[in-house]
C-alpha cells in the first residue's frame, strides 16, 4: 500500500479528544479518500496508540474529577485509598458496557440489529436467540469460557472486534451480561408461546426451564495423543478431507466448493478458505477440535461425532498444513503502543519522504466489515513530533 497520507498536524493533545483541529497535508504520493475509510483508520488508530487506557496497564489512569458515583460503577477497590496517590479503576456494569462497546452492532437490547449491522457481514450476532458459533461444550451451548474467549480474541477476519483490553471485572461483566440477553430471549419465547396456547405462567417453573435449557454442558477434551504434525499424517488427513470435507470447502481447500449455502436465519454463507489461515475460533489445534467434532451451530458445518480422534488429528494436521502459522498475527488485534519520533528542528507543512525514512512504522490491523476473498491490506503509522505539533502518516 502506498504511505499516501499524509501527516496531521496539531498540537498534542492532553488526552484523547483534546487539542485544536488538526490541519491536513499530503504528500507527492498518490491518495484516495472515503469518509468511511477514514472513520475505520481513524477508530483503528485509536485502539493502536492505547487511546482510552487499558485496565491492565501498568502505568495508573489519571484521577477523574470528583464526582458523586454513578450508578451500576462499582466502589474502588478494596485497600486502596481513592485520596492517595493511587486510583482504583471503577469498573461499568454490563449494561454500560454493552452499551457502549457492543451496542451499535448487537443492539441495544442484544438482537443484532444495532445500527451498524446492516454494514455487515457476517451480521452481528443476536443473543436472544441463544445460537453461538464457537462453542467448545458437548451440548453446543457457550460456557462463560466461551463467551469470554470471543470477547478476549474478537472474531478475526470480521468486524468483531478484540476487548482485551478491558479489565478482567469488566470482560466477565459483559459476559453476564450476554448471559442475561439469552436467558431473556428464551424467556421472551416461552410466554409468547405459553399465551398462544392460553396457559398461565408459573414463575417457578419458567425459572427451572430457563436455567435447564440455558446451562452449558461439560467441555470437550482434546485427547492429549493426537498424531503429531508429519508427513503422513498429513497425508491420511488428506485422504479423509477429499472424502468428507472437500464438497464444501474444495479440493484444494480454498472454500470454493458449494457455494450456495445458507445459515439458520438465511443469510448466505460461505465456506472457509483454509488456505488464507483465518480462523474466527482460532487456529490451535484445541480449537479445530471442537469444530470439526461439534461443527458450527446455526451455519451448514455439521457436527461429526463418527471421526475417531486420532483421524480428526489427522485432518486437523492437514488443514494446518495448508497455511502459513504466522498468519493469525496479521488478522488478530493487539494493542500496540506507537512511539513518535522526536523531529530535530520545526517539523514543515509538507514533511518530505526522505524524512519519514527514519521513523519506525507500525502495522495496523484492518477489521473488514465484510468478509473478503482479497489480501489483508498492508497498513502502517508512522508518528513524528517537534515538541509543538504531531505528524502521523498512514
Amino acid at each position: 500500500m502506498s504511505p499516501g497520507l499524509v501527516h496531521a498536524k496539531s498540537r498534542p493533545p492532553a488526552g484523547c479528544g483534546e487539542g485544536p483541529p488538526h490541519r491536513t497535508s499530503r504528500n507527492g504520493n498518490r491518495t484516495r479518500t472515503w469518509a468511511a475509510a477514514w472513520t475505520v483508520i481513524g477508530l483503528v488508530l485509536l485502539s493502536a496508540t492505547g487511546c482510552g487506557q487499558s485496565r491492565d496497564s501498568a502505568s495508573p489512569p489519571s484521577a477523574p474529577p470528583a464526582a458523586a458515583p454513578a450508578a451500576g460503577v462499582a466502589a474502588p477497590a478494596k485497600g486502596v485509598s481513592s485520596g492517595g496517590a493511587e486510583i482504583a479503576a471503577t469498573v461499568l456494569d454490563g449494561p454500560q458496557l454493552f452499551g457502549r462497546y457492543c451496542a451499535a452492532c448487537h443492539g441495544e437490547n442484544g438482537d443484532g440489529n444495532g445500527p451498524a449491522a446492516r454494514f455487515l457481514y457476517p451480521k452481528p450476532r443476536n443473543f436472544r436467540e441463544g445460537q453461538f458459533r464457537l462453542v467448545m461444550t458437548t451440548n453446543r451451548l457457550p460456557s462463560d469460557d466461551d463467551l469470554m474467549r470471543v470477547v478476549v480474541r474478537g472474531m478475526p477476519g470480521s468486524a468483531m472486534f478484540p476487548l482485551g483490553h478491558l479489565g478482567e471485572a469488566e470482560r466477565k461483566e459483559l459476559v453476564a451480561h450476554v448471559r442475561r440477553l439469552v436467558r431473556g430471549g428464551l424467556e421472551d419465547r416461552l410466554r409468547r408461546e405459553a399465551k398462544e396456547f392460553g396457559e398461565e405462567v408459573n414463575p417457578d417453573e419458567l425459572a427451572k426451564t430457563i436455567e435447564t435449557r440455558t446451562r452449558p454442558g461439560s467441555v470437550l477434551e482434546t485427547p492429549r495423543d493426537l498424531p503429531a504434525p508429519g508427513l503422513e499424517s498429513v497425508a491420511r488427513g488428506r485422504a479423509l478431507y477429499l472424502k468428507q470435507c472437500a464438497t464444501c470447502h474444495g479440493d484444494s481447500g480454498k472454500g470454493d466448493g458449494v457455494q450456495e449455502q445458507r445459515d439458520e436465519s438465511g443469510t448466505p454463507i460461505r465456506p472457509r478458505d483454509f488456505t488464507r489461515g483465518v480462523f474466527k475460533g482460532g487456529r490451535d489445534r484445541e480449537q479445530l477440535y471442537a469444530r470439526i467434532l461439534l461443527g458450527v451451530p446455526g451455519t451448514p458445518m455439521p457436527a461429526s461425532s463418527n471421526f475417531k480422534p486420532a483421524e480428526v488429528g489427522d485432518l486437523i494436521n492437514y488443514i494446518q498444513s495448508l497455511s502459513d502459522a504466522s498468519t493469525p498475527a496479521k488478522v488478530e488485534h493487539h494493542r500496540t503502543r506507537l512511539t513518535a519520533l522526536r523531529a530535530k528542528g520545526t517539523l514543515p507543512d509538507v514533511i518530505p519522504d526522505g524524512q519519514w525514512d527514519i521513523v519506525t512504522s507500525t502495522p495496523i490491523v484492518v477489521s473488514p466489515l465484510w468478509w473478503r476473498d482479497f489480501a489483508d491490506p498492508d497498513l502502517r503509522v508512522q508518528a513524528m513530533h517537534d515538541g509543538q505539533t504531531l505528524a502521523v502518516r498512514l
